[in-house]
Order: C-alpha cells, then structure tokens, then sequence
C-alpha cells in the first residue's frame, strides 16, 4: 500500500519552519552578455534528386535550374537579351526551389567550421524527402539591392533528412552549411568613464557641459573597456536591474576601483572591466556571470524548465488555499475542498501562501522537481497562482 506523505502548509505550520533561506540566483541565469546573440544566415538553393515530388511548373524554379545548369558547363540557349530559355525544362518533377537557414552560434565560429542548416520548400513541391540540396550561398539578408552584390557568409549543401515524417516540405541537412568567414561577435566596447566622485557618479566626459556648483578638477582618465548585462525578457524590471548593479558593486574587486557598475535601464547594467583584467576580459566576465544576486529581486513571475528540472519563483509569488497533489505528495492547506482542474469553485478563504514556502516544504523532504513543477501547473490551470508562468526550453 502506498501511502501519501502529507504537507502541510498552513499558516502556523509555515511560520514555526525554519528560517526561509532567500533563494539566490547566479547572474548568469539572468543575464546574456551584449554581442552574444546568434545570427541568422539565409539563401536559396536547388533541391535535385527528388522521385516526381518537386515543382514541375513553378518558372522561378525552371530558371534558377537554368542558371545552375550554364554555371555548370552545360549550354543553355539564351534569348536576344541573354536569359537563359527555360521552356525545355517545364515539367521537371525531380527539383524543387528551397529557403535555406543556418545559425551563426551566439559564441561566434571560426571559418572553416560547419554546422546544421534548414530547408524548406515554399513552391509547389509536394515533398523534398530523399532529395539532395545542390548548393546554396548563405547571406545576412534580406537582400538590399542585387544579389550577387551580396557578401557570401557561407555555402550549404548536401543530402536532406525530414525532422518530423509527417512534414515533408522542410528538412534538416546535418553539416550541410560551412562558413567562409570568421565569425567572432564583439562583446566588449569603449566609452568615456563614469567615475565616483565624492559618494557620487561624476562623468569626466560629459555629452552637455554642465557648469559645477563649487570649483571641481575632473579627473582624467582614459577610455574605459565596458561590457554590457542584458537582462532576459522572463526577469527584465527595474527592481531586477537594481539588484543586479548593486551586487557587482559590492564585488570586491569594485571596492577598491573608482569606477562601478551602472543600471541603464530595466533590462541593460553596464559594467567597467577592471583595469587588472583589460588584457583578459573573458576570465573578467566569467567571474561576474558567476555571482550570485545578493537578494532575489521581488517579482510574481516563476520561470520552469522542466527538461532541467529547474524552477525560479519570484519572492511575490502567492497561491490560494488548495488541496491537490502530484505522485505520491499531496499539499493540503486546510479543510478546504479538493482542486478541481477542470472547474474551480471559490474556497471561501481570503488567505493565501507564498509558493517559495511549498518548495522549501517540498525540498525538505527531498520531493523531485517535477513534483513542484506538476503542483505549479495544476494551480496555474486551476486559477489559484497569484503570478505569470514562464516556460522555457
């Protein structure tokens, strides 16, 4: 017989547990540093090989294999004007015109390496499965003016395999795109120093001249190296914004310096590399990324992935009395009815308890993640979570 262990979190049970730990977080699980972001490289190409599923009368289609064809070797006839003649390939059943997508990794890469790439059909083909992609040249597009004016980023290729059996108009092709460049993303900038003075920030290089209140020598200083901390939409808020720069500035490195880390906005902290660090910024970065928020910033948002099993609640997320369960645990905060998922009935308690409670109550007794993740979800469709869900992969 299995028998459920009971948690109980009523209000007098909760406050006589053991002082609530504030729940930290690591700055990189909040923050992507500038210039880290992927970029996206997009072409068309030819699809050849296909077994009578390709487009037999799309003349872009005809056209593009025309020009393949001549840049091959092959003579095609041309009209007055020079165009190739596509009349004798109408009909053609075994090619198909694609879109071709690769991704330049948030990280950079270098020229030479190769990577996964995306084909999709967009005329008439009925499947591109079995088919093989003949070349394609890669560009940051949309096109701004004639193609071959366009710088070619990378080339793709090679024999396409369906991600989902049941779509057969895109597919994958695995090592099909190389890139003929270095990508390496710039994520460190100068800029003229924001230094303290007096307790308070003093810019040596102001945009408008200010006039000061009491003679002042500013101090001079060259060009500091800056990087930037772009908080990730699921946490951006001034709150988050202030905890974070308040937390580098208490790194102890920024103790002894006369420059700190700056709030720009909800969602960007500009960060001074230390002089120590300006010829290793990397090792610089690490260590910040690597800091744990001082105090959780406030917020009614919890953000769950379940692949990792990871859950983050915001300080201000509530929930209402409930009784529900999830395996073998059950929540019971009272004598209240049982959650109905599929139609919720008032309770009839003005009451409610903070989720972080449940999950200390859950972690104490060594509950699995998703059994936090199933009560969460159950509350969220039950219309008894006081804060936003995010899901993210």
């Amino acid at each position: 017989m299995m028998f459920m262990k009971q948690i109980t979190v009523a209000i007098l049970i909760l406050f006589t547990l053991a002082p609530w730990a504030t729940a930290q977080v690591r700055i990189k699980e909040l923050c992507d540093v500038k210039g880290q972001e992927p970029l996206m490289l997009r072409g068309v190409g030819l699809v050849v090989g296909l077994s009578g599923t390709g487009d037999p009368d799309l003349p872009a289609t005809m056209r593009a294999l025309a020009r393949s064809l001549s840049g091959s070797g092959l003579e095609v006839p041309k009209d007055a004007l020079g165009q190739e003649l596509t009349e004798e390939f109408l009909g053609s059943q075994n090619v198909a015109l694609v879109f071709v997508t690769a991704e330049v990794p948030a990280a950079g890469a270098r020229q030479g390496t190769r990577t996964v790439c995306r084909v999709d059909s967009f005329g008439s083909a009925q499947s591109i499965q079995g088919g093989r992609l003949l070349h394609a040249s890669l560009t940051t597009g949309p096109f701004g003016g004639e193609a071959g004016q366009m710088r070619v980023f990378a080339t793709a290729s090679g024999e396409i395999r369906l991600d989902d059996p049941l779509h057969t108009v895109s597919g994958l092709i695995d090592d099909g795109c190389q890139f003929e460049f270095d990508f390496k993303h710039s994520f460190t900038y100068l800029a003229a120093p924001k230094i303290k003075a007096e307790g308070k920030e003093f810019n040596p290089f102001p945009q408008q001249p200010s006039i000061p209140t009491t003679p002042q020598e500013p101090p001079t200083r060259k060009s500091q190296l800056y990087f930037d901390l772009v908080i990730r939409n699921e946490h951006a808020s001034f709150g988050t914004a202030s905890e974070i720069a308040e937390t580098l500035r208490s790194y102890q490195d920024y103790d002894l310096s006369e420059l700190e880390p700056t709030a720009l906005d909800q969602i960007t902290i500009q960060v001074p590399i230390l002089d120590a660090y300006r010829s290793d910024p990397v090792d610089f970065i690490h260590q910040i990324l690597e800091l744990e928020v001082i105090t959780k910033p406030k917020s009614t948002t919890v953000v769950i992935n379940r692949k990792k099993g990871t859950v983050i609640i915001g300080d201000e997320v509530r929930f209402d009395p409930v009784a529900i369960s999830s395996g073998d645990f059950a929540v019971d905060t009272g004598p209240v009815q049982t959650l109905d998922l599929e139609s919720v009935a008032p309770l009839g308690n003005e009451n409610n308890f903070e989720l972080t409670r449940l999950q200390q109550s859950l972690a104490a007794l060594q509950a699995p993640p998703e059994t936090l993740i199933d009560i969460i979800e159950g509350l969220e469709k039950g219309g008894k979570l006081y804060g936003k869900v995010i899901y993210i992969d």
